[in-house]
């Protein structure tokens, strides 16, 4: 039995560690020895102490050493005594490495079933953002497509909801072992980021979760801030120490500065919607100090000519009777963030919202808006100081989509339009023609889609549908002692 000391602020866990027993020598073994001129018997027996840690809620644990040293035989150690210290009660152990996510997309396993498909999926698409992996791509894919950078952050997010699922009711020990050691080091530094602010969220949110995780990556020890470090020798001798550290500020690892189009289309392959913006007056670059790598990047566009978030923002100032009065005032006072894209090794680190801020700080315009579909995920907008717009769903588009829906057609269907036109053609005639005459009329009714009024289905749909799914967040912010 290995009970917990329980003190006023923490809970400290008595860890025996394994002795290792090695079996008879073969010959081949003794023969080896004898040419380096010694015994088995000279080889050091060391039977290491006891280690006392703190395994409170919300505490971080981190083991280091060289390979060799034990560090995933401690990790096993706790894991055990843990277990030995609750009993008769049940505690969890969740392992990241122990999952198996099968073959299964990304956002169906961090979803899972659910009698309301729509707040499950974006209760996982939250998660999968918090992790880092927000982009289409990552979502959609299947978990044995995934790289090994994305398939750590996979882990790990599904090992963060298994953890709070269960410390609702029992206690939770979440252990890690080498993290971040298939990644590089940008990587490993942005998943230890993401583990430290989910563990920091935990226990304000009062749940039963302690971790202890190793790790050699030097990012990822700085990102970790251990209330608790052990680091083992060579020969597996523990020193411990008690020492929260300060985390590197962001200005300590990346830096932003001005860029150009070329930095802007060498990450545009990695946002989620294709194609670059029409216009670009301005870019700014974020760079890694340690590596030069570019880390991310932020378009600035012209505005288009119609909006109404912006009767929301500033009534009245960008809609009047003079369509090329407003035309000129938007040109003059009002920029859009068109693009803001972060290279996946740097995702969780800030990057975005820095690259926001910085531009905030000093913008073209006293006005700037922006629209993004992935605002319902990654809030990096209103984290960097801009206001959210509620954007209700277009008259037009509402009409469309209960058209579908009279043709029994869900709406999550629209997200993949190549299967779906075999459906809408396989309709009888009588719905066929209704959602091909609502088809137009969605189309006539906006300068934008009006070329396509009198196209056929195999143009309309795929058109309809990618209006129709994107549900963008519109932001906007003036520029401090101006009013545009």
């Amino acid at each position: 039995m290995h009970a917990p000391v329980t003190g006023a602020a923490r809970t400290l866990l008595r860890i025996t560690r394994t002795v290792h027993t090695d079996p008879p020598p073969t010959r081949l073994a003794c023969d080896g020895a004898s040419a380096l001129g010694l015994t088995l018997d000279d080889l050091p027996r060391r039977e290491h102490r006891a280690l006392r840690l703190d395994l409170s809620p919300g505490s971080l644990t981190l083991v280091t050493g060289p390979s060799g040293s034990g560090k995933s035989t401690l990790l096993r150690d706790a894991r055990r005594c843990f277990a030995e210290s609750a009993w008769p009660e049940r505690v969890v152990i969740v392992d990241p490495s122990a999952l198996r996510p099968g073959n299964r997309p990304c956002l169906d396993l961090l979803a899972g079933r659910h009698r309301h498909p729509e707040r499950a999926s974006r209760c996982a698409l939250d998660r999968l953002a918090r992790c880092g992996l927000a982009d289409a791509r990552a979502i959609t894919a299947r978990a044995s497509t995934l790289s090994d950078g994305q398939r750590e952050r996979l882990l790990l997010a599904m090992a963060m909801q298994r953890a709070e699922r269960f410390a609702r009711r029992s206690p939770v020990l979440l252990v890690i072992d080498e993290l971040g050691g298939r990644v590089d080091e940008a990587c490993a530094r942005s998943v230890a980021r993401c583990l430290r602010r989910w563990l920091a969220e935990t226990r304000e949110r009062g749940l039963n979760i302690r971790v202890i995780v190793s790790t050699h990556r030097a990012g990822a020890i700085e990102q970790l801030r251990p209330g608790t470090r052990i680091h083992l020798s060579t020969l597996g001798d523990a020193t411990v120490s008690e020492a929260d550290r300060q985390a590197p500020s962001f200005d300590d690892l990346y830096t932003v500065t001005e860029g150009d189009r070329a930095d802007l289309l060498a990450l545009s392959p990695l946002h989620y919607r294709p194609g670059a913006p029409a216009t670009v007056t301005r870019v700014l670059r974020c760079f890694d100090r340690g590596t030069g790598n570019l880390a991310g990047v932020l378009g600035v566009s012209l505005p288009t000519l119609n909006a109404s978030w912006r009767d929301l923002a500033w009534p009245g100032r960008y809609r009047s009777t003079d369509p090329r009065a407003d035309a000129y005032r938007l040109t003059r006072e009002l920029r859009c963030i068109s693009r803001v894209i972060v290279e996946p090794s740097h995702r969780s680190m800030g990057v975005a919202s820095a690259l926001i801020r910085a531009y905030l700080a000093s913008p073209q315009t006293p006005a700037t808006e922006a629209v993004a579909s992935m605002g319902r995920v990654s809030p990096i907008f209103e984290r960097a100081g801009m206001i959210a717009q509620p954007l209700p769903i277009a008259p037009r588009h509402r009409r469309l989509l209960d058209a579908f829906e009279a043709c029994h057609i869900e709406a999550w269907r629209l997200a993949q339009p190549s299967t779906l036109l075999p459906r809408v053609e396989s309709l009888e005639p009588p719905a066929r023609s209704l959602l091909r005459a609502e088809l137009s009329r969605w189309a006539n009714a906006s300068r934008a889609t009006r070329r396509l009024t009198d196209a056929g289905l195999p143009a309309l749909l795929p058109a309809a549908c990618r209006a129709i799914t994107a549900r963008p967040v519109a932001y906007t912010h003036t520029r401090p002692s101006e009013n545009p």
